[in-house]
């Protein structure tokens, strides 16, 4: 499979989205506005990033000359096995990182990623929640800082790793010294894909060794036991992290909403396993910050958000103008604030109405469009009104979401 030359690329765009109208794969009115669009490669690359998009198209694409294109096929979860093989050996190291982060490549194929460098390979492999357990835990001392904590989170990840690196960092780091033989004696290199290696100073590794101390308590996959002996950590931030934690037990908690620091209260309100006799006992409350952490809490009743709006401060209305569990009356009255800020987080939840959205799919505030344009309870026809935006990250974001392409086979 070959990359297609570009001065022909409109043409071969045309006639690949031809053949899947032909064949009953893509509906009429997509066809019709993606015909508009060929030369954009931007929206052309958004539109092979939705999921629905027919494998017949992702293979035709796969090969065309625009490489945001290819890597919008390449993180394609529908994307067929065979085309990420191709793609895995793509020339464009953005390309080869998209498939590092797409949940449907083999793992054989993900291990060959890792020994790869450049581009986004070691964050989007971190991602992956098919990335075997082994590289994950060599990504925790990655280079990239980013790509070690989303490895921290990934469901992946081996547990039995977390308390032995929140409790036993020079254990865990001999263990990764194993699998990486590359690393220096000491065990203190940081592994980077864009240098061979990278020392860093006695300081920098104390500053990683309490940076994944943090990941671990914000993981939502780290083990209960690990969680409650953090709950107890000396330093505010580690204890604030579980606290927001939603897979915090409830008897760290329950220890958490009484912690001598405030702001790690305020988390432990807003936890979505924050018991409901709590939620509403301090939603009655007088402290205004610890009623705005309840309206946030996506577990609060709606009766309770309905209580809260009555004398709600500004920070708590926008709280409860994103809360999933907002009432469709109270989404309505703040759809049509003056304040965009207030109809931001409405424009966002997928438990508005119909009428609501349609309302705000015109607003004059762009990104309150894209919002809509990428809700999930965005209606087809005002989701076919938002792919003609003369915004081009509403109409992108339209153009990605699975609605855009609800009538495929």
């Amino acid at each position: 499979m070959d990359v297609m030359d570009a001065s022909g690329k409109v043409a071969y765009r045309k006639e690949a989205l031809s053949e899947a109208l032909e064949s009953g794969l893509l509906p009429r009115d997509a066809f019709d506005i993606l015909s508009d669009i060929l030369s954009e490669d931007s929206t052309i690359a958004a539109f092979a990033q939705n999921p629905k998009c027919p494998k017949t198209l992702l293979r035709r694409l796969a090969i065309d000359s625009d490489s945001w294109v290819r890597a919008g096929v390449a993180g394609n979860p529908a994307c067929p096995q065979d085309v990420l093989a191709h793609l895995e050996t793509d020339s464009d190291s953005w390309v080869r990182a998209h498939v590092a982060g797409n949940p449907s490549c083999p793992q054989d194929a993900l291990t060959r990623l890792a020994e790869n460098k450049g581009g986004y390979l070691d964050y989007n492999l971190a991602k992956n929640p098919s990335c075997p357990p082994d590289i994950l835990k060599y990504l925790v001392f990655s280079y990239d800082e980013d790509a070690a904590e989303v490895a921290v989170r990934n469901p992946s990840f081996p547990s039995r790793t977390f308390e032995r690196l929140a409790f036993d960092w020079d254990r865990i780091m001999n263990e990764t010294r194993d699998f990486n033989p590359s690393l220096p004696p000491d065990g203190y290199g940081m592994i980077s894909k864009d240098e061979d290696e990278f020392e860093f100073t006695e300081e920098m590794r104390d500053e990683r060794r309490y940076f994944v101390r943090v990941w671990i308590a914000s993981s939502p996959v780290c083990p209960p036991n690990v969680l409650v002996r953090l709950s107890e950590d000396e330093d505010d931030y580690v204890r604030w992290c579980v606290a927001a934690n939603p897979s915090c037990p409830q008897n760290a908690l329950m220890r958490l909403l009484k912690d001598e620091e405030a702001s790690v209260r305020l988390q432990a309100a807003g936890n979505p396993s924050c018991p409901q006799s709590v939620i509403r006992h301090l939603a009655e409350g007088q402290d205004e910050d610890m009623r705005c952490a309840v309206a946030y809490n996506p577990a609060c009743p709606p009766n309770i958000l309905e209580h809260l709006v009555k004398d709600a401060d500004y920070l708590t209305c926008l709280a409860i103008a994103g809360n999933p569990s907002c009432p469709p009356k109270i989404l309505e009255r703040f759809a049509d604030d003056r304040d965009w800020r207030v109809r931001e987080p409405v424009a966002g939840n997928p438990s508005c109405s119909p009428d609501v959205i349609a309302r705000l799919a015109s607003d004059e505030n762009d990104y309150i469009r894209s919002l809509i344009a990428g809700n999930p309870s965005t209606p087809h026809e005002v989701l076919m009104r938002l792919v003609k935006d003369e915004d081009g990250i509403v109409q992108g974001t339209a153009i990605r979401n699975p609605i855009f392409l609800a009538d495929t086979k």
